[in-house]
């Protein structure tokens, strides 16, 4: 069988082997924590930086871009190939508490996305609660 394949795909020379895009709409990313911040990995091979814009919605992370690639190849003479993919994409990560826009930061390298978000620590106290041996300690009567 992969003989008789072989054999069917050889005039196409390496035509098959260019493979799928390298993503198809939603980008692959990676949420951790370092150094007590939130960081986003978005993985956006063949994405301009001038096509990505960061934002911070309310109680959200939004990432947007539009992905334009092109690839053209001279096989031999009389053969050409080319292979174009693009599309818009965007992806809303929920954010786990509030974010000063202000501290939000964001680099791109190598096609890496790479987005650090401050996220304050909610304050606040335990509140404790009384029950009737506190307040008949204290003087006060439960009706």
């Amino acid at each position: 069988m992969r003989h008789l394949m072989r054999e069917m795909t050889r005039p196409f020379g390496d035509f098959f082997a260019l493979g799928p895009p390298a993503f198809a709409g939603i980008p692959p990313l990676e949420i951790q924590e370092r150094d007590g911040h939130m960081v986003v990995r978005v993985e956006l091979p063949g994405v301009r930086k001038e096509d990505v814009k960061v934002r911070v919605l309310d109680d959200a992370l939004v990432i947007e871009g539009e992905r334009r690639n092109e690839r053209e190849v001279n096989r031999r003479e009389g053969f050409y190939e080319s292979e174009f993919s693009y599309g818009r994409f965007s992806r809303r990560i929920q954010l786990p508490g509030r974010v000063d826009p202000g501290r939000v930061k964001a680099k791109f390298q190598n096609g890496v996305l790479e987005i650090e978000v401050h996220v304050e620590t909610p304050s606040g106290r335990d509140v404790p609660i009384e029950g009737d041996r506190e307040m008949a300690e204290a003087g006060g009567r439960h009706r």
